[in-house]
């Protein structure tokens, strides 16, 4: 729970519950291969997740009729710890169903599938997905000053887009993003295997591009990461299993010295990987043959795994893009619209507000004159030279 995006069912194998109403049940992984209801309060369940209150989950299946007929009020499925019990419930219907849940209460709880009548009815299901969509709040860190966000409400949006802005005289030393969540600190997941499309756009100004520096990197130990660093006069996007393993694309000569550039990473769910230098594609590669971790780290920018590597110039607005790869066309507008005071997919004055980004790309509701009066909390650092803008 709280790795925005993940799906807490994936690993849960669905056991068997209540009296023996199940004439034929097996499960492996998120199907449910077989169920037959016969009597009242029996179902199955994935063993406990913990949720926290507030939190908002999309539940998505595909429910498949093997025999006997669907009556409304027959099966339930939803979160709770038995038949009488549960909460948030959604009686299923054949084919996909989608349903978002709103947590009331914090506390361990199951995904219960359950019959509540005699009506004799064998249903499959398959394809059972259970995603937490809520922004968590934001911590960020630049040098010993940490500076916390509050996200904006949630919606039925999984593109979220936390843009953070400094100027670039005032980034001197690395900037650490993290994501905060209930009691525990944790750093945002970036998984490019099976979860996620991710795009990372980072306005950078190198003083030397021949160093060995790094843009981005996201690592647990020696067993995977993935990073955009230059080194010997080329730019390069790593994603490495191990020390031993590592696929990565790059380009050479990229030009860094002495002047803003665009640099955008993008990533889509099974692997491949396209890097862009000022709106322009300079390499690509497919990278699905690499396990990438699946475990939380920091994610750092401007320096590699908290402790070498430091960038020798400016990092800029930096935008991280879970959940949405962006076009060629897009990269290369988001290029031509500059770094100073413009910002992909933003309208109005350069002023401190939370945006709504709705699904046209173009439907925004933002708080243009600075008054902070839209909900979530919109704030800066009060020198002004930080802010941070939650889209989605």
């Amino acid at each position: 729970v709280g790795i925005l995006g993940s799906d807490l069912v994936s690993s849960k194998t669905w056991t068997n519950h209540g009296s023996i109403s199940f004439e034929t049940f097996t499960s492996s992984g998120i199907n449910i291969t077989s169920a037959i209801n016969t009597t009242g309060g029996a179902g199955a369940y994935t063993g406990a997740l913990s949720f926290t209150e507030g939190e908002v989950y999309k539940l998505t299946y595909n429910l498949t009729l093997n025999s006997g007929t669907l009556v409304g009020g027959n099966w339930y499925i939803g979160i709770g710890v038995s038949l009488s019990t549960r909460s948030n419930i959604s009686q299923p219907v054949e084919g996909i169903n989608t349903v978002l849940f709103t947590i009331n209460t914090t506390g361990s709880w199951n995904l219960v599938l359950e019959g509540n009548s005699n009506f004799i009815c064998d249903i499959a299901i398959s394809s059972i997905t259970l995603q937490l969509i809520t922004p968590p709040d934001l911590t960020v860190q630049i040098g010993d000053s940490y500076k916390t966000f509050t996200a904006v409400d949630p919606s039925a949006s999984e593109i979220l887009v936390w843009n953070f802005e400094a100027t670039a005289s005032e980034v001197t030393q690395p900037i650490q993003i993290y994501l905060s969540q209930a009691d525990d600190v944790f750093i945002d997941e970036v998984d490019l295997s099976e979860a996620y499309d991710i795009t990372i756009m980072m306005w950078v100004n190198a003083n030397d591009s021949t160093a060995t520096a790094r843009l981005y990197s996201h690592r647990v130990g020696s067993f995977g990461w993935t990073e955009i660093y230059l080194s010997g006069g080329e730019l390069t996007a790593v994603l490495t299993a191990n020390n031993s393993s590592s696929n990565q694309i790059l380009i050479s000569e990229p030009n860094f010295s002495d002047d803003w550039q665009l640099v955008t990473y993008t990533a889509n769910r099974t692997g491949n990987v396209e890097l862009y230098i000022n709106g322009v594609s300079v390499a690509n590669g497919d990278m699905t043959d690499i396990q990438v971790m699946r475990t939380t780290a920091t994610l750092y920018l401007g320096v590699f795994a908290g402790s070498s590597n430091y960038w020798d110039g400016y990092i800029g607005e930096t935008q991280i893009i879970r959940g949405q790869i962006l076009t060629a066309s897009e990269i290369l507008t988001a290029y031509n619209r500059g770094i100073k005071g413009k910002h992909f997919l933003e309208t109005g004055n350069e002023v401190a507000w939370d945006k709504f980004k709705g699904n046209n790309d173009t439907d925004f509701l933002s708080d243009e004159t600075g008054n902070n009066d839209l909900t979530g909390t919109s704030v800066t650092q009060s020198d002004d030279q930080i802010k941070l803008k939650n889209y989605k």
